[in-house]
């Protein structure tokens, strides 16, 4: 500290001592000075008169609090404060009252009776353009020179509600920083509600989920509560004569009613209270909607801001007591608005002490009375966002297990089909054929060394041939003793039924067999039966092959031709679709995976099926056929 500041400091500290008990000390401005709350050093009085030289004569009272709260008083309400530059250089200063609801404001700057500066009759409707600092907190500039004393005057006027009066002195590099700091946060968390409301009506509107609705309504209503309270509304919406000042009693009122109901939503308490408890929740939100109505054609008034402060309070006591009430049920969901309700409720309890008993407020509370709903709606958003992801694999897993039972029963309902037919096939059919052979060959014995004995003869090699053709279509539409020899034994004798002629098959093991479920086993031999006939059919191939490759894990059927592959795609994807459409659903119904490479050498088909299929999710993932 150099000569000039210490000899400005002692002029000060003696200044204070000549005022002795006086109740408005002068504040000193420090070199390091960058903001105050001017706490003990700020003096007010109340008066009906309206003139600067009256007010001056008059005894004002310091103001102990951390915040003026003046309360519901109409009157005139003045301020005063001293401040001394003690440090050496010159200080532009901003003086700042952070309320936007002032029906009347004057401000003047004195240096001993001279005025320096003084601004009239500003207002909550005073636009941004025509106030001292554009910003939507009244704000003054202040200059002040090493070893200047001003002192400060304001005038203050709210007729139909409380009056607040946080005042804070700053620098103008600390105000533009800290405004900026705090309007970013603030119109970042209305940027967040907008989202949040916009994303929710749009899934309602698709999925006609209520609860997305009310979310959607809390989030509107309570961020145009937000933006009325800051002042915000108040600049920019001008043309809505019933929404002025009672703006934020109409969307808190609102906010209560889409509160209550997303409770009753969410919670899905329709399933587990009674009809007329339910109703009596409603009943409990529509009184919301009739506060809304009456605030909006009701002039506004301290006493309707007592009235929404009170039930206010009452519904989020009712809300909380819910939220615990289900929360000891062990319903789910009920801890999320427990928790997301406690912030929000310390706020209320507090904000409505003050206005109903004029309790003191203070900065830490005051600054984040409105910024700790978002906590809520951020809480909320975040478990009806899981809530609805929740539901929709509930909806997909039981979509998947739809299917897999549709799948089931098509695939059971076609082997016990296949098993009927090879049985009728077998005892029916393939009886009257034996017969009939017989009958032929005893006619034959008859007619022996007759033209007729030909025919006969050819008759009977005829009728032997359907009779081997039905045996293998029989064994085809169900192996014999399957369930005893198992799928190695019957895709080897499946491969040997093949004709002689082009394709030649081979059958190839490796590895130790192990059996598989029945069923799989029996699905794995429909596969590979049907891969067998769209070579014989389209793949105009040479040689074939079917392996069977044990592994530790899994066993691994391959299928391969030396066709005509990818040139056969071509022209008969249409005809061999249904065989890998069918062949595709029976996989996933065992639990495999398949693949399919078609090249100009030929196709490759691999089943890999594991030993021990762990759960349906394995079935609903499984890739289909890679063309």
């Amino acid at each position: 500290m150099d000569l000039r500041t210490s000899l400005l400091f002692v002029i000060w500290l003696s200044s204070i001592r000549a005022f002795g008990q006086d109740a408005c000390p002068s504040f000193p401005i420090r070199d390091s000075f960058r903001e105050s709350t001017l706490q003990g050093f700020l003096c007010s009085v109340n008066s009906t008169d309206t003139s600067l030289q009256a007010i001056k004569r008059m005894a004002f009272a310091s103001v102990t609090g951390d915040i003026l709260n003046v309360g519901y008083d109409p009157r005139q309400h003045w301020i005063k404060c001293c401040l001394t530059n003690i440090s050496s250089k010159p200080k532009s200063l901003v003086f700042g009252v952070d309320f936007a609801h002032i029906d009347d404001l004057s401000f003047y700057v004195l240096e001993e009776n001279n005025v320096l500066s003084r601004w009239d009759h500003l207002s909550r409707h005073t636009t941004l353009a025509s106030r001292p600092i554009a910003s939507r907190v009244f704000a003054f500039p202040v200059d002040i020179a090493p070893g200047q004393t001003l002192t400060l005057y304001g005038r203050f006027v709210r007729h139909h509600s409380v009056l607040l009066l946080p005042i804070k002195l700053m620098t103008q590099e600390q105000f533009y920083s800290m405004g900026f700091a705090i309007d970013l946060g603030m119109f970042m968390g209305l940027g967040i509600l907008l989202i949040a409301c916009l994303i929710s009506f749009l899934i309602f509107t698709i999925t006609r989920q209520w609860v997305l609705f009310y979310y959607a309504l809390y989030a509107l209503t309570y961020g145009i509560a937000v933006v009325s309270l800051e002042g915000i509304w108040g600049q920019y919406v001008r043309r809505i004569a019933w929404l002025d000042e009672n703006t934020h009693l109409v969307m808190l009122s609102l906010a209560a009613f889409a509160q209550i109901q997303f409770l009753v939503t969410f919670l899905q308490l329709t399933l587990f209270l009674p009809f007329r408890v339910i109703w009596a929740l409603r009943g409990f939100a529509g009184v919301s909607i009739l506060l809304a109505l009456y605030f909006l054609i009701t002039p506004f008034s301290y006493r309707n801001s007592s009235l929404l402060s009170s039930w206010g309070l009452i519904t989020e006591f009712f809300v909380l007591g819910m939220g615990g009430w289900c929360w000891v049920r062990g319903w789910a969901g009920a801890w999320l608005i427990s928790i997301s309700q406690l912030p929000l409720l310390a706020v209320l309890v507090w904000f409505s002490l003050t206005i109903l008993f004029g309790l003191p407020r203070h900065w830490l509370f005051y600054q984040t009375a409105y910024t700790i709903p978002f906590w809520q709606l951020i809480v909320l958003g975040v478990g009806l966002g899981i809530s609805l992801i929740q539901g929709q694999r509930e909806a997909l897993l039981a979509v998947g297990q739809l299917k897999q039972e549709r799948t089931e029963a098509i695939i059971q309902t076609q082997e016990a089909e296949r098993g009927r037919i090879a049985s009728d096939l077998h005892d029916d059919l393939g009886g009257t054929l034996a017969t009939v052979r017989r009958w032929v060959a005893d006619i034959s014995r008859q007619l022996q060394n007759s033209p007729v004995s030909d025919k006969l003869d050819q008759l009977d090699a005829l009728v032997q041939k359907s009779t081997q053709d039905l045996r293998h279509i029989a064994y085809n539409l169900m192996p014999p003793e399957f369930d005893r020899f198992g799928l190695c034994y019957s895709l080897e004798q499946l491969v040997k039924k093949q004709p002689a002629h082009t394709p030649l098959f081979s059958f190839i093991v490796v590895g130790t067999e192990r059996r598989l479920p029945l069923s799989t086993e029996l699905n794995l031999y429909r596969i590979v039966s049907e891969l067998v006939q769209n070579i014989h059919k389209h793949a105009h191939a040479s040689h074939a092959a079917v392996q069977l490759l044990y592994f530790d894990d899994h066993l691994t059927i391959s299928v391969d031709d030396n066709g005509l592959g990818i040139r056969a795609t071509k022209t008969t994807t249409a005809q061999i679709g249904t065989g890998l459409e069918s062949s595709n659903l029976r996989a996933s119904y065992i639990g495999a995976r398949i693949w399919r490479e078609v090249s100009e050498a030929g196709t490759l088909v691999l089943l890999e099926v594991p030993y021990t299929i762990k759960s349906d999710a394995i079935r609903q993932t499984n890739p289909p056929f890679i063309n």
